[in-house]
């Protein structure tokens, strides 16, 4: 059995860490020879704990500011999964396990010890417990799409493997945590800051172990496919060296970690900015959710008055204010900026909506303000004003692409089921939180999704079922869907590049297993595509966007799409773009000389297009164009444009330009463009 070297408790299993002080465990061989000594009285857990002896100086580690090498698209894919989809160990710990720790110490050794085992129900007990509600809604919403639009099917057939819906694995992935020494500060009854000065968290992935959603992921990115691993020394995480400082709150007698004030202490600590204090008495609420809504937006303009953002804090959620209390300082230095006649709140009306618990919906009746000499106005389903191009309504879905020309979309994600609203939570009276507001538009947000909306989210739509087969070099009509792509099978029997008949729709080219291989455009492929059966996954672009701003899910676009061997275009000296230039009587022998190339199967025709005609000669000198030896005479007046045959065999033919019909005593000289224009 080992026993811990700093405060004698026994452990068990093959923990790292004494979940009674949070100090590092030895090897068992350490611990035999430790286990006969008295033990250290233990630390108290607002004092800082005992140094440890000098460690051996870490290997240099990257710095804040380094650029992410290719191999790191692995480890931060395993980083978004271990965060983003823990989802059944949510459930456990929300409805089975109290979660927490007795001590801020030993809350920083349970979450890095899960860490390490992977344990997803030991770290998100350890989570505070208002933010893994709120964290809790937002997976479950994302889990019950999931599985309603069994999401598994499309990521079995992109990783090649067979997984069970409602199992995230993390197989493939190892965390190791190893050198931890926190050091204890209290900042409130029931606050306490973990400083972790030294300490190395070593992620390694190896892809062929992974499955489900993560090895969709990494099998359909440009990621190596090889064990890639990753160090990051705590103390890099800090200014000078100064670590990283988890937030640890007491709720009921237990200590948990608290991402939000965790993030806010690292953002003010790379700021340079100290810790502001919590009163000791929190503010009483409102009456009712509407009357919560009202009093924090009409706090607003006093908090741009005073350059305090603590003004505001009285009118929300109880950790919400401490984190405006304590680090209240960085964003009130950006208000300094801010000139509070800019800004003028006109109305200010919200409306009760549904209640579940102690959380209750506030929707906006009537918001509207002032910022410089833009204005907005806010009903519970539109948004209106200077400050946005166009009235903008919520529609059925909450999507939008990159290409939608639908800016305004954005405001999507400010509703709450069809309304724009605010969250408010009962703590001895109604206060709006900011936290459960974003939970639940979040969660508003993903329920309005269809199938294919997100698995464009995911970046899953190579996976989708293929809806029909694209002969090459035949059109046929596309139907894109309800996120404006289509899916179809092409099958290439010879490499070569390819290309779209016209502009408008784009597509992006992947192979029988999932793995993108080039993009695809009227403007050709990147690169030869080799014989074989392809997915090609087809963009509507702005086109279906303008149909589906009008409609919403229930928009209809089709468009006829032909995919054909990509023509090379023709050049000039190299340029398929053209080229100018100036001739003159004068010149003799040094006449301009191109060198021209039409590929076989252009359909164009070489023009040469005057300009700035100039001749002091009162006879009817003329413009030459040769190619390979062969005179074409050209018309020599202002702006006139003459077509030049040129073969179109791929070859390179040699065309030059001069004034002929001039004597040695006149003067003649002309601009000209050279160009390829469609027949």
């Amino acid at each position: 059995m080992k026993f811990c070297g700093n405060c004698g408790t026994a452990a068990t299993g093959d923990n790292k860490f004494c979940f009674s002080c949070g100090a590092p465990l030895a090897s068992d061989d350490a611990t035999a020879s430790a286990a006969s000594a008295p033990p250290a009285p233990p630390a108290e857990t607002a004092q800082p704990a005992p140094a440890p002896a000098p460690a051996p100086a870490p290997a240099p580690a990257p710095r804040l500011g380094w650029r992410p090498s290719k191999r790191l698209i692995i480890i931060s894919s395993a980083a978004v999964v271990l965060v983003a989809v823990v989802v059944t160990g949510l459930l456990i710990v929300q409805n089975v396990l109290r979660g927490g720790a007795d001590s801020p110490e030993q809350a920083v050794a349970k979450v890095a010890d899960a860490l390490e085992h992977k344990d997803m129900v030991g770290l998100f007990s350890m989570v505070a417990p208002h933010e893994r509600d709120a964290v809790k809604r937002t997976q479950e919403a994302l889990l019950q799409k999931y599985r309603d639009f069994k999401i598994n099917e499309v990521t079995d057939r992109i990783s090649g493997t067979k997984s069970d819906d409602a199992k995230l694995s993390f197989d493939g992935v190892d965390v190791k945590i190893s050198g931890l020494h926190p050091t204890v500060t209290s900042l409130a009854d029931d606050l306490a800051a973990v400083r972790l000065r030294s300490g190395e968290v070593r992620v390694s992935v190896t892809p062929s172990k992974t499955s489900g959603i993560l090895r969709s992921q990494l099998y359909a990115s440009d990621a190596p496919k090889k064990k890639t691993s990753q160090s990051v020394f705590l103390a890099d995480l800090g200014p000078d060296h100064s670590g990283l400082t988890l937030i640890t709150k007491k709720t009921d007698g237990r200590w948990y970690v608290s991402l939000l004030l965790t993030g806010l202490d690292t953002a003010n600590t790379w700021q340079g900015g100290t810790r502001g204090a919590v009163p000791a008495t929190a503010e009483k609420g409102q009456d009712s959710p509407k009357a919560a809504a009202e009093a924090a937006v009409n706090a607003v303009p006093d908090m741009l008055a005073s350059h305090d953002v603590t003004t505001i804090a009285p009118y929300l959620a109880s950790d919400e204010a401490d984190a405006l209390y304590l680090y209240g300082g960085v964003i009130s230095k950006a208000l300094e900026n801010v000139n509070p006649d800019d800004f003028r709140l006109g109305s200010a009306s919200f409306e009760n909506g549904p209640q579940s618990g102690n959380r209750a919906v506030a929707k906006v009746d009537d918001l509207s303000f002032t910022a410089g000499s833009s204005t907005v106005r806010m009903t519970s389903k539109c948004v209106s004003g200077s400050a946005i191009h166009d009235k903008f309504c919520l529609k059925d879905s909450g999507y939008f692409t990159s290409n939608s020309g639908d800016e305004p979309a954005i405001f999507s994600f400010l509703a709450d089921h069809g309304s724009f609203a605010l969250t408010t939570v009962n703590e001895n009276g109604w206060k709006v939180s900011l936290l459960d507001t974003t939970a639940d538009h979040v969660v508003s947000w993903f329920d309005s999704l269809t199938r294919e909306q997100l698995l464009s989210v995911l970046q899953l739509k190579q996976g989708d079922t293929p809806s029909g087969t694209l002969a090459l070099g035949s059109a046929q009509k596309v139907d894109f869907n309800s996120a404006g792509y289509a899916v179809k099978t092409l099958t290439v029997t010879d490499a070569q590049k390819l290309q779209l008949a016209k502009e408008g729709v784009s597509g992006t080219i992947y192979d029988s297993k999932h793995k993108y291989v080039t993009y695809l455009s009227d403007s050709g492929t990147y690169e030869k595509v080799k014989p074989g059966t392809y997915t090609v996954v087809f963009e509507g672009g702005s086109d279906w966007a303008k149909t589906f701003a009008k409609d919403g899910s229930k928009a209809r676009y089709s468009t006829s799409v032909t995919v054909e061997k990509y023509i090379e275009p023709p050049t000039i000296d190299g340029d398929e773009y053209g080229t100018s230039g100036y001739v003159s009587s004068y010149l003799g022998d040094d006449e301009p000389s191109y060198t021209v190339n039409v590929p076989e199967g252009n359909a164009v025709q070489l023009t040469i297009t005057v300009s700035d005609v100039y001749t002091d000669s009162e006879g009817a000198g003329s413009l030459v164009v040769t190619i390979d030896g062969e005179d074409h005479e050209a018309t020599l007046e202002q702006n006139a444009t003459t077509s030049i045959p040129v073969p179109d065999d791929g070859q390179d033919h040699t065309v030059s330009v001069r004034l002929a019909g001039f004597g040695e005593d006149e003067y003649a000289s002309a601009g000209y463009e050279l160009e390829f224009i469609d027949q």
